[in-house]
């Protein structure tokens, strides 16, 4: 049986709106700003239909003798997840960059805002990318009218469109819906907006 039928891959979006990611010099986590269309050096792999907790493992891009540790991905709530690391019973947590030397080390005892991530397939990732690209993807409100591209507030893994804000987290199954559509195709969408009783409808093409 090839691995890619008992295994899906992840990539996790930070507390900052950066990707999980791999430093190859030294060999350790780190994390990389997210650039529309563009992956981090590093895969989650977790089992396929999977429930939360489950193990997980990490895929480096690029190929090093050594294995990141075993990890238990857990629920943190509201879309996010937690790194658990059974060996040092730690959590991994990441810094804001990029202050730190050390990005994404394994030391948090508890979870709090920078240890929670957002799991996003590569289809959901491509979705938001999609959202972000004018020169790819048109948005357009009920009424018609022209939507600026999605951006992420700075620092932080909360979005805006229309002059609204919206929790990344907690969408994910609408960039999921985007991600899978192909040139020429379009398709209404609805937003959960901050506050939850809200919702923003768009109608999405690709161009």
């Amino acid at each position: 049986m090839n691995a890619s039928d008992t295994a899906v891959s992840l990539y996790l979006m930070d507390w900052h709106g950066h990707l999980l990611s791999h430093d190859p010099m030294r060999d350790i986590f780190s994390v990389a700003p997210f650039s529309p269309g563009k992956l981090p050096d590093l895969t989650i792999r977790a089992p396929k239909d999977f429930s939360l907790p489950t193990e997980i493992h990490f895929a480096k891009h690029i190929s090093m003798p050594k294995l990141f540790p075993t990890c238990i991905m857990n629920d943190a709530g509201e879309g996010y997840v937690s790194l658990f690391f059974p060996h040092t019973q730690r959590y991994l947590t990441s810094l804001p960059a990029p202050e730190q030397q050390e990005q994404a080390p394994i030391r948090a005892m508890a979870v709090h805002g920078w240890e929670k991530f957002i799991p996003f397939t590569p289809t959901a990732l491509r979705g938001l990318s999609l959202l972000m690209l004018p020169e790819l993807c048109s948005i357009t409100s009920e009424d018609g009218n022209i939507v600026s591209a999605l951006t992420i507030n700075n620092r932080s893994n909360i979005g805006f469109i229309d002059n609204k804000n919206i929790k990344i987290s907690e969408n994910i199954h609408v960039f999921e819906k985007i991600g899978i559509l192909k040139t020429g195709e379009s398709k209404k969408i609805s937003f959960k907006n901050l506050n939850e009783e809200l919702k923003m409808d768009f109608f999405i093409t690709i161009k």
